[in-house]
């Protein structure tokens, strides 16, 4: 009876130190919550799947900082996109990104685009998406895939930049909300408000092009990644019915300067 008491006080003492620490780091690093499991490969090698990150405060973000219109922050989240080609006289109006409609498409423009992507531009109201070649792979194997490699706005091309903030934010995409970790490319200021454009540094695509085809609001930013803890995140991932995942191939970018 001893052994079963002395059991229950010790996890009960557990769960308050441990309870007492989230609410100290919460306030000594001014974001809440103060860490974030990483759930994907979206981020390696920088971050790997069941790595803990500690998250700071949102404040001053590092990111590249442009302002629009009202009007062309609603073209920008529109899910129609215009792609065309001056090399080869072509063009398409599609409802997703390029990349991934040419992943199911029987569209003889995809073959062409899959050989040749620095041909191509994909148009988002007032940004243009240059596709080019990535190199992925790994210790034994490397390949090339089409992949963005810069963004154009009012005229300037801006490229993947790793001095850049990793940020953590909400998102609701598959009808709950998660906490995503990727890299800040856009700060977007408009009509009083800001906006992230954000992009894992492992993702062929900007998360803008992707299912969710959204930016992210400033509210829905949670901190900036300050340092991680490998693997202790795993158990929280098991419970949370996430398989596992082996980061396999990595993305090499090129970058600005």
């Amino acid at each position: 009876m001893r052994t079963v008491y002395t059991f229950i006080q010790a996890s009960a003492i557990g769960i308050l130190l441990g309870a007492l620490l989230y609410v100290i780091l919460t306030a000594a690093l001014g974001a809440y919550p103060p860490s974030a499991v990483v759930a994907s490969c979206s981020m390696a090698p920088l971050f790997e799947p069941g790595d803990s990150v500690v998250i700071g405060s949102p404040e001053e973000i590092n990111a590249y900082e442009i302002t629009m219109t009202g009007e062309q922050l609603s073209e920008l989240t529109n899910p129609l996109v215009t792609v065309f080609s001056q090399k080869y006289s072509a063009k398409r109006i599609i409802n997703s990104s390029f990349l991934n409609y040419c992943m199911t498409s029987p569209d003889r423009l995809c073959s062409i685009f899959l050989e040749d992507p620095g041909a191509f531009v994909e148009k988002r109201g007032p940004l243009s998406f240059v596709y080019g070649y990535c190199q992925v792979g790994s210790d034994w194997r490397t390949i090339r895939k089409p992949c963005v490699e810069s963004v154009i706005f009012d005229n300037s091309e801006y490229k993947f930049n790793s001095s850049h903030d990793i940020v953590v934010f909400r998102s609701f995409r598959n009808g709950s909300e998660e906490h995503i970790i990727h890299r800040a490319f856009f700060k977007i200021n408009a009509e009083g408000r800001q906006y992230l454009m954000t992009q894992g540094d492992n993702a062929l695509l900007f998360d803008l092009q992707g299912e969710e085809n959204s930016i992210v609001p400033a509210e829905d930013v949670k901190g900036k990644a300050l340092f991680k803890i490998p693997v202790i995140g795993n158990l929280r991932l098991f419970s949370s019915g996430y398989a596992s995942q082996n980061c396999l191939d990595d993305i090499v970018r090129r970058e600005a300067g």
